[in-house]
């Protein structure tokens, strides 16, 4: 059977959600110093978390796993490329950054920043 005339998996339907992943994020940027995370859980929003920090800064979040290792963005790009073409249409209309959290297999973190033109690996600070 063709490629093209194969069901999609549940996980690039939009209907999976990686709870555990977003828990564990949500988790994390608590402890980055962003006082309200919330989950969002509306499934015609292609964003997982929305987070506040202190000085009332604000960022969005798509949270997405995988067992792929993901050792370079262009690896990223094209494993997640639908989700990045939505995100970088909604970072135009965003007033923060919008930003893809992937954790692999591995339980390592990667973090991209999507911008209208493309997205950037984020190192920590």
């Amino acid at each position: 059977m063709p490629m093209a005339e194969r069901a999609r998996s549940h996980r690039r339907t939009g209907r999976y959600r990686p709870r555990t992943a977003e828990y564990a994020a949500r988790a994390l940027l608590r402890t980055r110093g962003f006082s309200i995370v919330a989950r969002v859980v509306e499934p015609s929003l292609p964003l997982s978390l929305a987070a506040w920090s202190g000085d009332g800064r604000a960022e969005i979040f798509r949270v997405m796993t995988t067992r792929r290792a993901l050792p370079s963005v262009s690896e990223a790009t094209i494993l997640f490329w639908d989700e990045i073409g939505t995100l970088r249409a909604l970072s135009r209309d965003v007033g923060g950054p919008v930003n893809l959290w992937v954790l692999s297999d591995r339980k390592a973190w990667h973090r991209y920043r999507v911008f209208p033109g493309g997205v950037m690996e984020v190192q920590d600070a």
